[in-house]
């Protein structure tokens, strides 16, 4: 009996345990945790399922920006630590230089050299090319003094005694610039004057009359006025001046140019040297006294030639005969032209002409020139056969060897 309750407790004491062992079994839970987020979850699904949510991935984006604006900022305060570190290092280590630079250190501002002793700043100042660094650094302070005067005595601005006196109130640097502007344009338009009849319109030399510059331009120029009895050559030279001088225009083609220097450059380079008494020159020439210098050989009512000779030799005529009044029809001599009828190549169109000096046509003379032709022919050939056969037989055939005859005289 005793036994049995033995046996009862034991096999209690591992019921117990195993029924201890299996609550604990059955309470112990698998915990998955989100740390962006700070959840848990009990499954794998419910948190794979968290994990596609958006909620989810915004947490980890957040996360993610904190993290690397935290190491930014440690990075800078590493940054921060380690300047202040070398500014400190320097200047430490510019305090030690300056206490081991001797007080007695001496600087040459002529020569822009340093010394580290009197001793050696006097021996310097003997020398010969601190002298002449001292002369130059005198030289170069007195012209730029020079200058500064000159530039005040530029920018004084002298008023006349009746005028006010005017504040000046402050401008910007933009309203300056325009002011200079506009100072500039009014200087290059009071520079454009007409120039006057004594001035050359090419080279800007200075003669004693009008006629005078008309021979100076056509003799270094080659620049003439047609005309110059029936123009009126004063008013013609205002005119060019005014076109030239003020306008900057050239002569011939009207280009104008910023300057009057490029003007004439262009007209003598061109060269544009030529004026016409027609168009905007006409007003200056009298026509009728052009035209009574003019004689007609013909009258053009009587002979329609389509062509008008001017006193010159020179035919005018229309554009459109251009081409027929162009060509060089050239006159052969009478014994060309005899000789070219004679010859052989044009006999047979002039058979017609009748008989020669001997009283013989022209086909006679030509089968008596064809026998002679041919008689000739067997003549050579008959001489070449017989040369041929003597070389032969003497085995000589190379006459072109020179013989070799001795002169024993």
């Amino acid at each position: 009996m005793n036994n049995t309750a033995i046996c009862s407790h034991e096999t209690y004491e591992t019921e117990m345990n195993k029924s201890t062992y299996l609550q604990n079994a059955r309470n112990q839970v698998n915990i998955i945790s989100c740390s962006p987020c700070k959840k848990n979850f009990t499954s794998q699904g419910s948190f794979e399922t968290h994990q596609r949510s958006g909620k989810h991935k915004q947490n980890v984006v957040r996360k993610a920006t904190e993290d690397v604006r935290q190491l930014q900022i440690e990075n800078e305060e590493e940054e921060t630590e380690r300047d202040n570190t070398s500014v400190t290092a320097a200047k430490a280590n510019a305090d030690d230089e300056e206490s081991a630079v001797p007080e007695d250190a001496q600087y040459c501002t002529a020569c822009k050299a340093a010394f580290s002793s009197e001793k050696d700043f006097i021996n310097h100042a003997q020398t010969e090319k601190h002298e002449i660094a001292l002369k130059t650094a005198e030289l170069a302070k007195e012209r730029k003094e020079e200058l500064d005067r000159q530039d005040q005595t530029h920018a004084t601005i002298n008023y006349d005694d009746d005028d006010e006196d005017m504040e000046v109130d402050e401008v910007d640097s933009d309203e300056w610039e325009e002011e200079d502007d506009a100072v500039a344009i009014q200087q290059e338009k009071d520079n454009r004057k007409p120039l006057p009849l004594s001035v050359c319109l090419l080279c800007g030399k200075k003669s004693a009359n009008l006629i005078d510059n008309l021979g100076h331009m056509e003799r270094e120029h080659s620049f003439n006025v047609p005309h110059q009895d029936a123009g009126d050559l004063e008013k013609l030279h205002n005119y060019l001046g005014e076109k030239v001088g003020q306008r900057h225009q050239c002569l011939e083609c009207s280009k104008e140019f910023s300057s009057l220097s490029a003007c004439r450059l262009h007209m003598l380079d061109k060269p544009h040297l030529a004026i016409r008494f027609e168009g905007e020159f006409d007003q200056f020439f009298d026509i009728s006294k052009i035209m009574s210098q003019v004689h007609l050989p013909y009258n053009p009512a009587e002979n329609d030639i389509f062509a008008f000779p001017l006193p010159n030799g020179t035919s005018l005529t229309h554009r459109d005969l251009k081409r027929y009044f162009n060509q060089r029809l050239y006159l052969q001599p009478t014994s060309a032209g005899i000789k070219r009828l004679t010859g052989s190549v044009t006999a047979k169109a002039i058979t017609h002409l009748g008989k020669s000096s001997e009283d013989k046509s022209i086909q006679v003379l030509r089968r008596d020139n064809q026998r002679r032709a041919r008689d000739i022919n067997i003549m050579h050939k008959t001489k070449d056969k017989k040369k041929l056969d003597v070389g032969t037989s003497a085995n000589k055939l190379q006459t072109h060897f020179r013989l070799q005859v001795i002169n024993a005289g």
